[in-house]
């Protein structure tokens, strides 16, 4: 697996359309993991890998990434199992990328 940064070092910056693309596969991600009850924790671009060198927003068309998962979530160190009933325990994650509120 590739971590999400790689291709863009090759092939240069997101434009809007890939960013899009990128933004939405990461939404489906978390929005999966929240359905499971489980928060990742740690959501940065070094903890997503892309499924397949080849299919990224630069090499494959938008209705083949839309169809099929192309990124996979890594490094669920920091994650937690959510209840409803139960407040979340511990604060987590890389402090560069958290709210500052939870600094």
């Amino acid at each position: 697996l590739l971590c999400l940064p790689c291709p863009w070092q090759t092939y240069g910056t997101l434009n809007e359309r890939c960013l899009a693309l990128v933004a939405h596969e990461i939404v489906k991600i978390i929005d999966s993991c929240h359905r499971h009850n489980v928060v990742h924790g740690d959501v940065k671009p070094a903890n997503f890998c892309l499924v397949d060198e080849h299919r990224h927003p630069y090499c494959s068309s938008d209705a083949a990434l839309l169809r099929t998962p192309w990124l996979k979530a890594i490094d669920f160190g920091c994650s937690q199992i959510h209840s409803s009933v139960v407040r979340l325990s511990k604060r987590s994650g890389t402090p560069v990328y958290m709210v500052s509120t939870s600094c």
